[in-house]
């Protein structure tokens, strides 16, 4: 997460961006590099052989994705923009119903953490549709918890707090409160 910093410091910066590290793209690289190199060297099979350059095209996709799909999110005092999957959306404060922050734990395994965003998207119809966007913590290459707080904070000095609606005039209500939650089930917080 990169704060671009206001005169009075990070706490009250104007520009939230979220996008993965630089050096993790490197790494991917890497990665592909090795498993090529060992998959065109190795003593494999075909199907061995085979197996092993499908991984790298994985490492060598997850790099260009991570490359050339940047940020992931940004957020100033007019709007989010959001990545999801491959389209870009801009959204502003106003049609932003919910923020949250989830960790999900099953079965004793690691928890995954999560920033669920509930977003108003036009439709077709001219109306309004609920669309949640979930960007994980490997996407934003930072804590969602931390991206939450500081959506919050923005969302807030903005002048677009949510207080049941989207509209802000009272004339049609948007499900959330748009409150910073966790699920309860991490207790490494």
């Amino acid at each position: 997460m990169r704060l671009n910093p206001s005169p009075s410091g990070y706490e009250n910066a104007p520009v939230l961006v979220c996008e993965p590290p630089w050096w993790r793209v490197g790494a991917y690289v890497l990665v592909a590099a090795g498993v090529f190199a060992f998959g065109l060297a190795g003593n494999l099979d075909r199907p061995g052989r085979l197996l092993v350059l499908v991984v790298g095209a994985g490492a060598l996709g997850l790099a260009g994705r991570d490359a050339l799909m940047r940020p992931t999110l940004r957020a100033d005092a007019q709007a989010v923009t959001i990545l999801d999957g491959m389209h870009r959306t801009a959204v502003p404060w106003a049609a932003v119903a919910g923020i949250s922050a989830r960790s999900v734990n099953r079965r004793g395994l690691v928890g995954l953490r999560s920033l669920e965003l509930d977003v108003l998207l036009p439709d077709e119809d001219g109306g309004a549709r609920d669309h949640l966007v979930v960007l994980s913590r490997r996407m934003l290459g930072a804590d969602p918890q931390v991206v939450a707080d500081g959506l919050e904070r923005l969302r807030t000095r903005a002048g677009r707090r949510l207080s049941g609606n989207a509209a802000g005039d009272g004339s049609a209500a948007v499900p959330g409160d748009g409150r910073v939650t966790g699920d309860g089930d991490d207790d490494s917080r």
